[in-house]
């Protein structure tokens, strides 16, 4: 098939049962309480709004992460799940003494997926990462879950061959953090590497998490192009920030990031038909348990 350049394709011209892997829900706070060591405060993003973002930029299905404001209380991801239904999945953060019991709990409420999240605390102890991979390799992959991760690249390298060890699936969030601007030729071929595996997954999202994201189309056309199997795609809606100046505990905007400018992303990056089946629809269904046909 002919390569074309669909960065101006319309969502309902995408392959069917498509998914955004990456976005979160923020409910009052009034009725959600978050945590009081937070590194930033958002404004509210609620399910009504989540819906409207994934029909303009036609997505039919969502993966919502647990974000770190809430700590391990997954009480407004749950919700959340209850009320998108079947068409929703959930990543969730836990306590390393969560129960058997409870981890089925989340399960029939929609939850596929356990977050490491090692970046926001700036935890780059890669003994410490070993230890997180190992047990939660251990606790969840009887589940079918997967594991995502949100950790420095540096870590990632270090790491990588235990990684790489463990049985189960992984997910990389945010190009694994890969330090831009080197180019993709420059890469030592780790990202590839895990993308091959078909087990470990790199998400394209928040190229704007990183230091230069003029070169996200470079990378996600070098990992799209020799492993989509191995690959993800998510909008980071609602696009969390905080402002310059502004305390941890006060609101502060999120980022602005046109419908438009998603829409050019995914045309982009996944740049015919078979490379957005696989990325958008085939690699979400396996993973997170929906049937793709």
């Amino acid at each position: 098939m002919a390569v074309v350049d669909r960065s101006s394709r319309t969502g309902a011209e995408l392959p069917a049962l498509r998914c955004d892997t990456h976005t979160h829900v923020f409910g009052p706070q009034q009725l959600y309480s978050m945590n009081p060591m937070r590194h930033y405060t958002p404004h509210q993003a609620s399910v009504q709004a989540l819906r409207q973002h994934l029909q303009a930029i036609g997505m039919q299905r969502v993966v919502l992460v647990q974000p770190s404001v809430y700590g391990s209380d997954t009480q407004c991801l749950q919700d959340a799940l209850a009320e998108l239904g079947d068409s929703a999945r959930g990543v969730a953060v836990a306590p390393r003494e969560v129960s058997e019991a409870q981890l089925h709990v989340w399960h029939a409420a929609g939850v596929r997926a356990i977050r490491v999240n090692l970046q926001s605390s700036g935890n780059e102890d890669v003994a410490s990462a070993c230890n997180e991979l190992s047990y939660w390799s251990e606790r969840v992959c009887h589940l079918g879950w997967s594991i995502q991760l949100y950790m420095a690249y540096p870590v990632l390298q270090a790491v990588s061959t235990h990684l790489s060890r463990l049985p189960g699936s992984f997910v990389l969030d945010h190009f694994a953090m890969v330090p831009f601007p080197a180019t993709a030729s420059q890469d030592d071929g780790l990202l590839l590497r895990l993308a091959e595996s078909g087990r470990i997954f790199v998400k394209l999202s928040a190229p704007y998490r990183l230091a230069e994201a003029q070169w996200a189309c470079a990378w996600a056309r070098h990992l799209v192009s020799h492993a989509p199997q191995g690959v993800l795609w998510g909008s980071d809606w609602p696009h969390t920030a905080r402002d310059a100046g502004v305390p941890a505990l006060e609101p502060s905007q999120f980022r602005t990031v046109p419908t438009q400018t998603i829409q050019q992303d995914i045309g982009r990056w996944l740049m015919d038909e078979d490379e957005q089946q696989q990325v958008l629809v085939k690699n979400p269904a396996r993973l997170f348990g929906w049937v793709s046909d």
